[in-house]
């Protein structure tokens, strides 16, 4: 792989705040410090400077093929982008803040070298045209032919053979916040059924949007993968890389999205090498591991207990044990509804949550077996609103 240069951080202009330096790594695990030029990385955390809404001007007028030495290159010398620093990794890429030319940053994702052509499903590119206020905006996708580099934006998405390209960046709006799985961990999400309620809301009402108005499913819903901003009580889902169009007929067999929060019939395909399912109802099933992680403290059908009984330590197992949470998922799918309603409510410790009785039922719902037995993702929006509004109103919010 080849190694650039270190990228000179950028001096940022006054009407910018500087990046707080407790918000560029997690608490929660030691990230070494990396050179902006090599690959690896996953969401970003830190916080919102305005964007514009449209696709920026500047980043409209470099669809033609150019050469580089490599992406960071492309971004700093071509694109005239500004290295800032670096957010947060992961396996096969990296998040790290970058200042545009018009003096606005932007989250940049880097995709390894190693894993640019191996990203089949390219769902950033079908990520360029959606507007919701929670999805992260995509502002255009950096594809990669040998050493050559382009830009697709919206307007020339068109004109773009996905499978002729590999995706090596993506330059998105920074999402202010943290991702829920980080609040979880830092103690900082607050334990209450209109917070996890809030969150699950917004999160169905932009797969409300990809299914019914977009006709795509996320694939990936998970907590991770939804940034919340505690000051403005917003939510919005991000890393849309398994966006995938409901009527592909040419999904086939593999893994896709997280395994802790497949759904039973995804897991089924898998092990029997078929056509992938390829419906919304799988985004369902991860809606209802979200809302059983919520309210039991981040306990999921990946930690269920053969015996019917419990649940396991509260770990996911390695990626050399995915048969262990394959099985584990499939196991608490076949459990009786009842017996459902048990588990769960056996790892909910908030004496108020346990009270409201139709939280439960949604939740075994959204985790049944058979994807036809589960809501459609407008029902849950519906149901979901219902119980929030009959929620009593917290002392400090009365009149």
């Amino acid at each position: 792989m080849d190694i650039s240069p270190p990228l000179t951080p950028a001096v940022l202009p006054a009407p910018l705040p500087a990046i707080p330096p407790s918000m560029e790594s997690r608490s929660d695990e030691t990230l070494p410090q990396v050179n902006p030029s090599m690959c690896s990385a996953k969401t970003a955390v830190v916080p919102m400077v305005y964007v514009p809404v449209e696709t920026p001007v500047w980043i409209k007028g470099y669809s033609s093929p150019l050469s580089a030495r490599c992406v960071e290159n492309y971004l700093n010398d071509t694109l005239t982008m500004t290295y800032v620093n670096r957010i947060d990794e992961g396996g096969f890429s990296k998040i790290s803040a970058w200042q545009g030319p018009d003096g606005h940053i932007y989250a940049v994702k880097i995709i390894d070298s190693k894993h640019r052509e191996k990203t089949s499903m390219k769902g950033e590119l079908k990520a360029l045209p959606l507007r919701h206020p929670n999805i992260v905006r995509t502002y255009g996708v950096v594809c990669q032919a040998d050493k050559q580099f382009h830009v697709v934006t919206e307007d020339t998405l068109g004109a773009t053979k996905a499978d002729e390209v590999g995706i090596a960046a993506i330059v998105t709006e920074l999402v202010p916040g943290k991702d829920v799985m980080e609040l979880r961990i830092r103690d900082e999400l607050p334990d209450n059924l209109e917070t996890y309620l809030s969150i699950v809301i917004q999160t169905c009402k932009a797969l409300t949007y990809l299914h019914q108005e977009c006709q795509l499913v996320h694939f990936d819903v998970k907590e991770e993968n939804i940034m919340y901003d505690k000051e403005t009580g917003a939510a919005k889902l991000i890393d849309l890389s398994f966006l995938r169009s409901s009527s592909d007929e040419s999904f086939t067999a593999g893994v896709i999205g997280t395994y802790k929060a497949l759904s039973p019939e995804l897991i089924q395909t898998i092990r029997d090498g078929k056509r992938m399912v390829n419906d919304p109802s799988v985004d369902i099933w991860a809606v209802g591991s979200l809302l059983m992680s919520l309210l039991t403290s981040s306990h999921s059908p990946a930690q269920f207990n053969k015996a019917g009984t419990s649940f396991f330590p509260n770990f996911v197992p390695s990626k050399t044990d995915r048969i262990i949470i394959e099985q584990r998922i499939l196991n608490f799918a076949k459990t009786r509804p009842n017996l459902k309603k048990l588990l769960i409510k056996s790892k909910i410790y908030n004496e108020k949550i346990l009270k409201i009785k139709d939280i439960l039922d949604l939740t075994v719902n959204l985790l049944s077996e058979k994807p036809e037995q589960r809501y459609s993702i407008d029902q849950v929006v519906k149901q979901l609103e219902e119980i929030s509004v009959r929620l009593p109103v917290p002392p400090g919010k009365m009149n």
